[in-house]
């Protein structure tokens, strides 16, 4: 049964011996759905590259690079402002992220040459990321054009916007860097949570692979 189902019901039977039957069961305090955690879908380079082309519209396209290049959340992505962008110290400041904390991310210089190609053609003042007629981009047209990009794709996974910071933070880790850098790049308040990437990167995949193989073979 899945957690969420089972917390609806162990709420339900609460309500019925509080509220309804005035009968409160001290026991029933103690009960708790255990939460189910499964493991984010994540992109290889190839992919996240195949999948950022095939989005038609220019601004959804940049948030999308933003996300994927940055480790954005959609939110923090479609927040920034012109400056925002510090191209003297190659960084993005990222305002009142999850928790109301700013951090600074490093900007990749190709894509700050594919953020002053967009600023050419839309010419904002003020929000980076806006449509044709100016207005803030909304998460729900990011969406709806990356799902677009996703079904032409041909690739096989479940992916949605996150999938693209779920990407970033595996490729860092892939890339070696320490995992409490990668916390505070990502904002992560704990580094659990930092640590769930460590089991989808392909480096640590093929070193148990082969530490298996060679368990086997001296069999």
């Amino acid at each position: 049964m899945p957690s969420s189902t089972l917390r609806t019901e162990i709420f339900g039977v609460k309500f019925l011996f509080d509220k309804t039957l005035g009968r409160p069961w001290p026991t029933l305090k103690f009960l708790r759905a255990r939460p189910s955690y499964k493991l984010p879908v994540v992109l290889d380079r190839e992919e996240a590259h195949r999948l950022i082309g095939l989005i038609r519209c220019p601004a959804v396209r940049m948030a999308a690079t933003m996300m994927s290049s940055c480790g954005l959340r959609i939110s923090e992505a479609l927040g920034l402002n012109i400056t925002d962008i510090d191209s003297a110290r190659m960084v993005v400041i990222v305002r009142a992220g999850k928790g109301n904390k700013d951090r600074h991310v490093p900007l990749p210089k190709r894509t700050l040459e594919l953020l002053r190609e967009y600023w050419r053609v839309y010419r904002s003042t003020t929000c980076l990321l806006v449509t044709k007629e100016g207005r803030p981009l909304a998460d729900h047209r990011v969406r709806y054009f990356l799902k677009k990009a996703v079904k032409h794709s041909g690739i096989a996974k479940r992916i949605s916007c996150h999938t693209l910071r779920h990407s970033y933070a595996t490729n860092l880790m892939e890339g070696g860097l320490d995992v409490r850098v990668i916390q505070g790049l990502l904002g992560h308040r704990s580094l659990k949570t930092t640590t769930l990437y460590l089991h989808m990167t392909q480096s640590i995949m093929q070193s148990v692979q082969q530490a298996i193989n060679d368990l086997m073979n001296e069999l």
